[in-house]
């Protein structure tokens, strides 16, 4: 099955596994990788040496790529928002190349196994120390004390780290543990990286690592007697902390409190009256959003064209928060869907929530599965992945811009995994 790695492959396979290491410096360096993958990958699609992915994975993203292009061209901004669409293609080759070297490399998972272990404890170490000390080991800060950013100094993406790579580290931990010890281990891991997202103040990646270890608990064999001693486990330990930090506690209360009263509240404009998403500001980005949709539905306005596009006077809603910013306004709408049908339409949109209608299908297929015994262990690494995947695409929660160059790295990570499980293992 496996070939001698050439030396193309070999730079390939350790770039592809320095990613989550890269990806902790910022978004340089992880850029220069996937750049050289590109490269690599692209000369070997030209030889023809990538055979047997998911064709129609591969057809549908060609087609959101071409007509993420073409809404760039058509664009307002074309010059900035065909930069960024320009060079996207590459998240596809980022795709296959972790599919093509886990055709061809025996050790790869292992690596990445014990990478990603490694990461994981250096991180959540350094995260308990910042919270008790309010700097990391090696003396970073953050100007919000009441934040852990660790390792990623004054960006906020700690907790949003953990809870994506997280779901991963936890399917190759079973798919490769052999006794007790490994299952401990896997035990410790999770709980110790519930309670690093939960300290690191970032809501939406609390909620999301919780939902995705809520199906890996629920859908694979190796939980299957011991989710309950664990779900108690972590709630006795987030209690204690909740109870012990004043700021948290506060935190929380008014999160759950605002978002019990936002079903009740709603706002008045241009007299029409409106539900609450979170609070006003994100509710007014959505709705100069639904606007935009309504006047570009097809093709969207263009890539990165929201941040220009809310100012405009069809679509500026004038209330302004204590620093004299536009409420409807931001770099992006803080939610995929509401950024996608503003930026690329119902064309962009459609792709992407598909896409997230067929995790959601191989989920639940997977729940009722009869291959839960065939395959355990390769088995409960697919349910971890489809996890990650699910929460990477999540409608109902707030998220970063769906074309930040870090996060698309974070999401296309992942799916190379899927479609060599469902080719091996015939899932």
């Amino acid at each position: 099955m496996y070939e001698k790695l050439r030396y193309n492959d070999l730079i390939i396979k350790y770039l592809l596994l320095s990613l989550p290491v890269l990806l902790i410096s910022g978004p340089l360096l992880p850029e220069i990788a996937t750049g050289i993958i590109f490269i690599l990958i692209a000369h070997k699609i030209i030889k023809k040496e990538i055979k047997h992915f998911n064709k129609t994975f591969i057809y549908g993203f060609l087609f959101f790529y071409f007509f993420i292009i073409v809404g760039s061209l058509l664009s307002d901004y074309v010059l900035l928002s065909a930069t960024k669409t320009g060079f996207y293609i590459r998240f596809l080759t980022l795709t296959l190349s972790i599919y093509y070297i886990l055709n061809n490399s025996n050790n790869f998972l292992i690596l990445l196994k014990n990478i990603l272990l490694i990461i994981f404890f250096i991180l959540i170490f350094d995260g308990f120390y910042q919270y008790f000390f309010y700097e990391n080991i090696i003396g970073m800060t953050n100007p919000n004390k009441s934040r852990i950013s660790s390792f990623f100094g004054n960006e906020l993406i700690y907790g949003s780290f953990l809870s994506k790579f997280l779901p991963i580290l936890i399917g190759l931990l079973i798919f490769f543990h052999k006794n007790n010890i490994d299952k401990v281990l896997t035990y410790l891991i999770i709980c110790l990286s519930i309670v690093a997202i939960y300290i690191s103040g970032e809501r939406a990646s609390f909620i999301l690592t919780l939902i995705s270890i809520m199906i890996i608990m629920i859908s694979t064999n190796f939980f299957y007697k011991s989710k309950f001693y664990i779900f108690l486990l972590i709630i006795l330990g987030l209690s204690i902390i909740t109870s012990s930090n004043q700021v948290l506690k506060d935190k929380w209360q008014s999160t759950i409190s605002n978002t019990i009263l936002n079903f009740s509240n709603k706002i008045v404009l241009e007299d029409q009256k409106y539900f609450l998403i979170l609070d006003k500001k994100y509710t007014y980005m959505g709705l100069s959003a639904i606007k935009m949709f309504n006047d570009k539905p097809i093709l969207g306005h263009g890539v990165k064209s929201f941040r220009f596009n809310c100012k405009k006077e069809h679509y500026k809603i004038d209330e302004f928060d204590f620093y004299n910013f536009r409420l409807n306004c931001g770099n992006h709408p803080h939610n995929t869907y509401i950024q996608l049908i503003a930026e690329t339409g119902i064309v962009g949109f459609g792709f992407i929530i598909f896409f997230f209608i067929f995790i959601l299908f191989s989920l639940l297929k997977s729940f009722f599965s009869n291959q839960k015994k065939t395959f355990p262990n390769a088995f409960d690494l697919r349910i971890c992945i489809l996890s990650c995947i699910f929460i990477n695409l999540f409608p109902f929660t707030t998220t970063g811009s769906f074309f930040n160059n870090w996060l698309s790295i974070v999401y296309f990570f992942p799916i190379g995994f899927l479609f060599y499980l469902n080719k091996i293992y015939k899932f």
